[in-house]
């Protein structure tokens, strides 16, 4: 991030919540952390649990999310051929390893072995189709510093305006700083969202509804922050749901303003099936 930072066999994992249907039942999240940024600042511990650290041999590769206590969302580019990631989870400080600050101490991080990659049939290059699953090789144990984040299952268009309704997304990772290194603790930032229109006129991205564009001049997506999540706060019934609408996939360079998500809300259906059948293999 410069100058910022940058969702067997039956999925009965799905939850309604009033209108809210969800891809895990445990994703609540009563955080109501969401720091506005500039030049970058740390998360608080515990708020941002469903965040994954990819790594190969303790050398990061990207960020994810846990969206269920199986599998991590991430985007395609994030992954070489033949390469061997690790999922870690429960990260906050990658330069300790108890994370400790005023609400008290996490449990240490949990390094998950990586069962099977899925990156979509699509995807040849990081503008298009550029999301993948994680399925670990073992079922996580939910605790206070690891918990999925939400993932919407609805895919109307009613939920589309909603999404192109909001102003400000929240983002995070531990991706290239001012400074011109990856940040070794977790930072977060808020984001606005640009319409479609001038993210394609102004920047030439080419971006279509599988796209969500978000930035600012001083808080926006680098290097590094690559699969990480794109989020925000939903309310219902006086609980709140921190919900993935994107996934960070590209943007300028060198990352400067807006950058180009992946839409969560225009892959509901591969998830869903890609879990599924994953979920069928012996």
């Amino acid at each position: 991030m410069k100058y910022a930072v940058t969702l067997i066999l039956v999925l009965a994992a799905c939850h309604v919540v009033g209108a809210l249907r969800f891809l895990e039942r445990r994703c609540t999240s009563k955080s109501r952390h969401r720091r506005r940024l500039i030049g970058g600042v740390d998360a608080k511990l515990f708020s941002t649990p469903w965040m994954a650290y990819l790594h190969r041999n303790g050398n990061f590769i990207c960020g994810g999310s846990l969206i269920t206590y199986r599998f991590v969302l991430t985007a395609a580019h994030c992954r070489k051929l033949d390469e061997q990631i690790v999922v870690r989870l429960g990260e906050f400080d990658v330069d300790t390893q108890i994370d400790c600050r005023d609400r008290g101490c996490a449990l240490p991080f949990e390094d998950h072995e990586v069962e099977s990659f899925y990156s979509h049939p699509s995807y040849t290059t990081l503008k298009h189709f550029d999301i993948a699953l994680v399925k670990l090789k073992t079922r996580v144990v939910e605790q206070n510093n690891i918990t999925p984040i939400c993932l919407l299952l609805d895919t109307t268009d009613t939920w589309q305006r909603y999404v192109d309704s909001i102003q400000q997304f929240s983002v995070a990772g531990w991706g290239w700083t001012e400074a011109g290194s990856f940040s070794h603790v977790l930072k977060t930032a808020n984001v606005t969202q640009v319409d479609q229109f001038t993210c394609l006129a102004d920047f030439g991205f080419e971006v279509d509804q599988s796209h969500i564009c978000a930035g600012d001049p001083a808080r926006h997506t680098c290097y590094g922050d690559s699969g990480g999540p794109l989020f925000a706060t939903i309310s219902e019934d006086l609980v709140d749901y921190n919900v993935q609408f994107g996934i960070v996939s590209y943007g300028e360079n060198p990352c400067q303003g807006v950058g180009v998500f992946t839409n969560v809300k225009s892959y509901i259906p591969w998830i869903e099936h890609t879990i599924n059948r994953a979920n069928t293999v012996a």
